[in-house]
């Protein structure tokens, strides 16, 4: 579970007793840290379309999972002090409204996290030679279209410190951060996963194009070297009048 995402919580003043709203949270590492933070006096919810991951090991009573979907459901509850999510709303077409519900489910004084990409930047920093930096630059682009295309919006990441303020959260602040990701590593492996997703999406198409088959072994050396642009953007619900 990345330290960025805790540093960018911890910002809010996260303490016990504190109810949370983990939103997307995958295999539940963010949420469960979550959990050792607000104590048992506390309470977290996580949610996600997949929960299968997150049900592979026990969790205490004060943090539970839910089967959700942010776009079409309920929100399972409001008046919370924390709702974080990671890497959610850049996938949603209906990415605003999802955020205005979100920061609607604040209490007074209770805070959005939100951390998202900006893959408009993404370059090589190290390759074995420059026809396997351009293959990669090749396939990324190419992703990068099939996923406009599917509703993602590829520089959400800097949008949302303005959609937060659009929806009326106050002190308002974002922070920025890349690290290198080596070929081979468990984050160039998000790439990977990407890129085998769209061509099982673009089909026979995908395999017989020379670009896909070549790139992939720069997933694999440790001498390819890529990076993106994190953004994570937090703000508090005004106090009511």
């Amino acid at each position: 579970m990345c330290e960025f995402s805790r540093r960018q919580v911890e910002l809010t003043g996260l303490t016990r007793g504190w109810r949370c709203l983990e939103v997307g949270g995958g295999g539940g590492s963010l949420g469960d840290w979550l959990g050792e933070q607000v104590g048992p006096d506390g309470e977290v919810t996580i949610t996600d379309l997949d929960l299968r991951w997150a049900e592979s090991r026990p969790r205490p009573p004060h943090v539970r999972l839910l089967r959700h979907d942010i776009v079409q459901d309920p929100l399972p509850a409001d008046g919370y002090d924390l709702v974080h999510a990671r890497l959610v709303l850049q996938h949603l077409p209906e990415r605003l409204d999802v955020l205005a519900r979100l920061a609607g489910a604040l209490r007074p004084g209770g805070w959005l996290v939100l951390e998202e990409f900006d893959t408009s930047w993404n370059p090589v920093l190290a390759a074995p030679d420059e026809e396997a930096a351009t293959l990669f630059e090749r396939v990324h682009t190419a992703l990068g279209v099939q996923l406009e295309k599917a509703g993602l919006d590829p520089v959400w990441g800097r949008r949302v410190p303005g959609a937060m303020l659009g929806a009326g959260l106050a002190d308002v602040a974002a922070t920025t951060y890349a690290e290198s990701w080596a070929g081979g590593g468990t984050g160039i492996g998000l790439h990977r996963v990407n890129a085998q997703q769209m061509a099982d999406r673009l089909g026979r198409r995908a395999s017989r194009t020379p670009n896909w088959s070549a790139s992939r072994p720069c997933w694999r050396t440790r001498r390819s070297w890529s990076t993106p642009c994190r953004w994570s953007a937090r703000g508090a619900a005004a106090p009511r009048d």
